[in-house]
């Protein structure tokens, strides 16, 4: 078995959404495996955008401790999309990606 790291991890998790209306996205640091707890630190302070092929740029605001928001997007499908973050010295920069529209449902059983 691979060796366990029992030290502080310096690793950017980044778990959210963005669709055309929204985006949240939540920025924490690993932990070990071997950590007593399971409590991920919370990256606060963080520049988090949205940032069009075209060169437009949408940022997120922190609602709470690593915790990113924007509404009212209105992302037109035309575009590519990709996410922009930025902690500390660091830059972390997704792919750009198709907006693909959500269908729309008319029931739930």
């Amino acid at each position: 078995a691979p060796p366990v790291a029992d030290g502080e991890l310096d690793i950017l998790v980044v778990d959210g959404f963005i669709d055309q209306n929204a985006a949240h996205v939540k920025l924490t640091k690993a932990i070990p495996l071997a950590a007593e707890d399971d409590v991920y630190p919370a990256e606060s302070g963080a520049v988090v955008a949205i940032e069009a092929e075209s060169g437009t740029r949408f940022f997120l605001s922190e609602i709470t401790p690593g915790n990113y928001n924007r509404t009212n997007l209105d992302l037109p499908e035309t575009d590519r999309y990709r996410l922009h973050i930025t902690t500390g010295q660091d830059e972390y920069f997704s792919e750009y990606i198709e907006m693909k529209p959500s269908p729309s449902l008319d029931s739930i059983t």
